[in-house]
């Protein structure tokens, strides 16, 4: 049975498309910790905004859209981390500072 987008199956609805999946993981804060997690996510896997001081290390991490972004962190180190995409949307990453 086919399911329009946003359409209703087994009494709960859809998302409309793809720009409604938010992230799985969403890191805010000081000594933000994520480590060894496996995610598997429809939209965005990590979103980190403002995190101050903290570690995202050895998670592997399957996408639909994207793997992380990273908006304006302080401190925070990210290595190895195993990121792929899961989809035939998945887009790139993000790093940036220019969140205010």
């Amino acid at each position: 049975m086919m399911c329009e987008p946003g359409g209703k199956f087994r009494d709960r609805r859809g998302v409309g498309n793809w720009n409604d999946c938010e992230w799985a993981v969403r890191l805010r804060g000081k000594n933000c910790e994520m480590t060894d997690c496996d995610v598997y996510a429809s939209g965005m896997g990590i979103f980190s905004f403002f995190a101050k001081s903290g570690v995202i290390a050895r998670n592997r991490i399957f996408t639909g859209r994207g793997g992380f972004d990273l908006e304006n962190a302080d401190r925070l180190i990210f290595e190895d981390n195993f990121i792929a995409g899961a989809s035939p949307l998945t887009a790139g990453n993000n790093i940036s500072t220019s969140s205010t």
